[in-house]
Parts: C-alpha cells; sequence; structure tokens
C-alpha cells in the first residue's frame, strides 16, 4: 500500500483545490466594487459570495470554484515522486443592476482573480508549486445578452508534487 504526501508539508493536502484556491483568493482580494465580506459566505446581499460549487444565485455577486481534471506531469525517482497539475475553474456571476446600462463590476471581478493568479509565488498556498492562468471566457449566450445574469470563468492551473513515503 502506497502513502503519498506533499513533501512540502510533510503529510496530504487536508482541504479540498477549490476551497485552498477560494481562501487565497479572498485573501488577497484588493478592490471594493464590489465589495467583499468580512468572510467567504458573507450575508449581505451586496457583498461578494466565495463558495466551493456551482451558483446558487442567491448574491447579487458570486465567486464560486470546482476542481476539474488533474493530470500527472512528471515522474522522478522510479514513479515515488510525482509532479501532478489540477484544474480549478471559478466561476464569477453578477446579477446585471441595471436592464439596458453596462456594469462595471463584473469586469473588477475578472481582472482582480486573474491578476491574484497571476501574481502566485510558490507555497503562498502551502504545497501548491505554480498557479497559472490557462482560460478565461465570458460566457455570452445570443439569446441573453439583456438578461440579468452575467458570468465568466477564469481556469486556474496549480501544480504541486507528490511523494510514495512507503517501504519500496
Amino acid at each position: 500500500m502506497s502513502d503519498w504526501v506533499v513533501p512540502f508539508l510533510g503529510t496530504d493536502f487536508s482541504n479540498d483545490f477549490e476551497d485552498m484556491v477560494l481562501q487565497y483568493v479572498f485573501d488577497k482580494w484588493d478592490i471594493d466594487d464590489p465589495p467583499k465580506g468580512a468572510d467567504l459566505v458573507t450575508n449581505d446581499r451586496d457583498e461578494i459570495k466565495f463558495h466551493p460549487g456551482l451558483y446558487d444565485y442567491k448574491k447579487t455577486y458570486e465567486i464560486c470554484a470546482v476542481q476539474t481534471v488533474t493530470n500527472p506531469l512528471q515522474h522522478t525517482m522510479h514513479g515515488r515522486l510525482i509532479q501532478f497539475q489540477t484544474e480549478v475553474r471559478i466561476m464569477i456571476r453578477m446579477k446585471r443592476l441595471a436592464k439596458d446600462g453596462i456594469d462595471d463590476q463584473l469586469g473588477f471581478m475578472e481582472r482582480e482573480v486573474n491578476k491574484i493568479a497571476r501574481h502566485f509565488r510558490p507555497n503562498d498556498i502551502p504545497g501548491i508549486d505554480k498557479m497559472d492562468v490557462t482560460m478565461f471566457d465570458r460566457v455570452y449566450q445570443e439569446d441573453e445578452w439583456q438578461q440579468s445574469n452575467w458570468r465568466s470563468f477564469v481556469n486556474i492551473a496549480i501544480q504541486y508534487w507528490k511523494q510514495d513515503i512507503s517501504d519500496a
């Protein structure tokens, strides 16, 4: 039986990647239009709600995250040390405040998430070596151009190592 750990931690990760990435984004959030709450799950309708999973459409502003694909990138030490890359999709949503106007907040949120991910340094999240933005997509559907819910996706690739420390 194998016993895999993150070498930097000496244990395996104790939280899900979407939770770690959301907490990192929340902690680094540096804009106030729209404002974030005092904690991840705010009770104020006009503050951003950060949560894992899919949209719940209960707040004006939401930032959600879901872990998607994990792939091994390289093996060393006869396969006992493996570098992985895991994708986390960050989903940004806002309720458009005016049907006939343009609200800047969606763009502010998109740029802030991209900035935070691009300024990541190794082990800003303990055990994570690298974070890259691999894709950005604002969701436009032909029949939804004047609807009130606007969305975008930012895919983040995180890289980390795991080592098999069991007896060979």
